[in-house]
């Protein structure tokens, strides 16, 4: 009948909202189970707030790092940058302007960008880094996310080593 048709779009989304619920509470729990094992966690400003609940992102990346005593914590945040959290100490590095493209690969650049950079120095602990050490791999991820974000695509976004250093020359 046409009032049943009527009612089972209706039906369909309530059952569909309910899942999407149990499965988003389900994420959450395992994702804050993982940052129990981390010595860095990165993420973006939603999830900051997601896995935090807290209403700031920066209140919530804040709270997880001290929460699962997490040492160093990447929080990017899009076109206003990135804030870095080593050892309860905070800075925020502003995005470089760009005309951004696709944001598909932005994380993952910045990420695979930071490690990259961070595995240049010799250490055999996060405790022998430098702030200065850690301030200098978020900006070479910060400029690495910045040309990802300008063109389309994911893999074929990623900038050369050259390609990154040369923005920041």
């Amino acid at each position: 009948s046409a009032a049943m048709q009527r009612l089972r779009p209706n039906f369909w989304e309530k059952r569909i909202a309910r899942q999407v619920r149990r499965d988003m509470e389900e994420a959450k729990a395992l994702g804050r189970k993982a940052m129990g094992l981390c010595d860095i966690l990165k993420l973006s400003d939603e999830e900051a707030i997601f896995f935090s609940g807290c209403q700031n992102p920066l209140d919530g990346a804040r709270t997880l790092q001290e929460e699962f005593k997490i040492p160093l914590v990447l929080m990017s945040m899009g076109a206003k940058g990135c804030s870095v959290l080593l050892r309860g100490d905070c800075c925020h590095l502003d995005a470089i302007p760009v005309s951004a493209v696709d944001t598909t690969a932005a994380g993952d650049s910045f990420f695979g960008a930071f490690l990259h950079r961070l595995l240049q120095d010799s250490f055999s602990s996060l405790d022998e880094l430098s702030p200065g050490q850690i301030v200098e791999a978020a900006q070479f991820a910060t400029a690495a996310a910045s040309i990802t974000v300008s063109r389309k695509g994911s893999i074929p976004a990623l900038p050369s080593l050259d390609e990154v250093t040369a923005i920041l020359n």
